[in-house]
């Protein structure tokens, strides 16, 4: 059976400030989105009240900047909160290797010398892994 990391937050200073990056990254772009629809909706108020346009005719236009508005800012919410859970995911396969590399170093230190790092199949690190775990049987071949 597949082993599976039940826990997602396995280092949190790391994942947080992983997650709190990605996170204001996309926040910023969707305070931006909204800020550039009120100055187009503000724009679009001023030209109409300039030109000589129906009130019936201004006011559809006014009703589809809303509708369009509405609907692009509701796509910034689902976009960003996709991008929170995708970044969660990313931060889980970034600091689950980093947190069993450092544990199994610690038992290492702590004299056990048989230990090795194992990592799953698409994990990152897996090159260091290897480099680790050599570096460690080195060491118990010098020992011995």
């Amino acid at each position: 059976m597949k082993h599976k990391r039940r826990i997602k937050i396995v280092d949190k200073k790391l994942q947080y400030q992983f997650l709190l990056t990605v996170v204001a990254s996309g926040a910023s772009i969707y305070l931006i989105s909204a800020l550039q629809l009120r100055l187009l909706s503000s724009k679009i108020l001023e030209i109409l009240g300039i030109v000589d346009i129906r009130s019936d005719i201004a006011l559809n236009i006014i009703r589809n900047v809303n509708v369009s508005g509405t609907i692009l800012l509701g796509l910034s919410s689902l976009t960003l909160i996709i991008t929170w859970i995708a970044a969660l995911y990313l931060s889980h396969r970034i600091a689950g290797p980093v947190y069993h590399i450092n544990r199994v170093l610690d038992e290492r230190l702590a004299g056990n010398k048989e230990i090795r790092i194992h990592t799953r199949k698409n994990d990152f690190f897996s090159d260091l892994v290897k480099k680790i775990n050599a570096l460690l049987d080195e060491g118990n071949s010098k020992k011995s």
